[in-house]
């Protein structure tokens, strides 16, 4: 299949991106992102002075309340997985040893 002749091989026309209803080529689009981003980063800041921090003492005790939670659910999982593992190779009821009689 032959290809097409394009014209001027040297210097391509510039392509146009879509932005609502006005277009902008490439050279405006990268400006155009260069100044979007230095608009975000005071608006990010102004965003972070609106949150509400918690303070130290809540922070603590959240922690805390997770790391207990987390030591019982490993618990109650590990005691789960020790059962199972009973259960399917443990010497005189696991499956294995009713299966090789």
């Amino acid at each position: 299949m032959a290809a097409r002749s394009r014209g001027c091989l040297s210097s391509p026309a510039p392509r146009v991106l879509k932005l609502g209803k006005r277009g902008l080529n490439e050279k405006d689009a990268r400006v155009n992102l260069f100044a979007r981003i230095k608009s975000f980063l005071p608006e990010v800041r102004a965003e972070l002075r609106k949150v509400t921090w918690t303070s130290r003492k809540e922070l603590i005790e959240s922690t805390i309340v997770v790391v207990i939670a987390v030591i019982i659910i490993a618990a109650f999982l590990g005691m789960v997985d020790f059962l199972m593992q009973s259960l399917v190779l443990g010497g005189r009821f696991g499956i294995l040893e009713l299966l090789t009689r």
